[in-house]
């Protein structure tokens, strides 16, 4: 059961960052107006999802990178067509999931540890 669930929220992280990296790279039928809901719901999105790779993956990055990987793509339609607001919106939703997870590191509340 541990083993779907991770594979859930690998497919999970990796669509989320697939749509709002359309989203926010301006492609195709997703190519929604840059705005404050859009970002917000991406950055919302980065940080659920860096929550659930961290605690359900138990492992830390690779969240973060299957979320990354589709944003980076978007970054590069965003650049291709000059709409340099647009490639700073989706490096910043790149960033976060990484802020997170470096935050989650450093928290003394740890999930996985022992009780003592």
């Amino acid at each position: 059961m541990t083993k779907i669930l991770a594979i859930l929220v690998a497919g999970f992280a990796l669509f989320l960052g697939g749509v709002f990296g359309m989203m926010l790279g301006g492609f195709g039928i997703f190519a929604a107006r840059l705005s404050v809901g859009s970002v917000g719901g991406a950055l919302v999105a980065a940080i659920i999802i860096s929550w659930l790779g961290a605690v359900v993956l138990q492992t830390r990055w690779l969240a973060a990178i299957l979320f990354s990987l589709p944003m980076a793509l978007g970054i590069l339609f965003a650049a291709g067509s000059h709409q340099w607001w647009r490639c700073l919106a989706a490096f910043a939703c790149i960033a976060v999931p990484f802020a997170m997870v470096g935050l989650f590191r450093f928290d003394d509340r740890k999930l996985h540890g022992h009780a003592a």
